[in-house]
């Protein structure tokens, strides 16, 4: 258990001079997104995954299709959001989703030194979003809630963009 320990707190200490030498601060800001819009932002991202795992499918049997990212901007945003979840394991579809932009950004361009990889990271990274594994009842009720009433949605939208604006650049 110690060993465990050990190596996690080495892993973060990794992490904080990754972010230092990007000229971040150690550690990314605090989470933001309450469960219940994290999980209506979940919900929002669920065609681009679709999307994304047809693109997988077809890189995986061979093929190489541009796609224009530029389409996608909708659901950047969104994924920068919802990277600002109180839940770690929403905030890691949220960095997934980004990431896997940035990889289709990378793969339409040829500027990838190995293929093989970039394809196991998109498909690892797809993995990341099948959400029964962390679902919870009652954050679903909220959040279904939450669609129901328009106003406090775009309210807490509002809220969530304005301060997300403020703290973006500290990701």
């Amino acid at each position: 258990m110690d060993d465990l320990k050990a190596r996690l707190e080495q892993l973060r200490e990794r992490t904080r001079n990754a972010r230092k030498e990007r000229g971040l601060l150690d550690d990314p800001p605090e989470p933001f997104i309450e469960l219940p819009l994290s999980y209506v932002l979940l919900d929002e991202l669920e065609k681009f995954y679709k999307i994304t795992a047809q693109y997988a499918a077809v890189l995986v049997s061979g093929g190489m299709v541009p796609v224009d990212t530029s389409k996608f901007e909708q659901y950047a945003e969104v994924a920068g959001l919802l990277r600002g979840s109180k839940s770690r394991s929403l905030s890691s579809i949220g960095s997934s989703t980004l990431h896997i932009i940035t990889t289709m950004e990378r793969l339409n361009t040829g500027n990838c030194d190995d293929l093989s990889l970039e394809i196991r990271v998109l498909n690892l990274r797809l993995r990341s979003y099948h959400r029964k594994n962390f679902e919870d009842k009652s954050c679903l009720d909220g959040a279904k809630q939450l669609k129901d009433d328009r106003v406090a949605l775009d309210h807490a939208l509002k809220e969530a963009r304005e301060h997300y604006e403020t703290i973006k650049h500290l990701y």
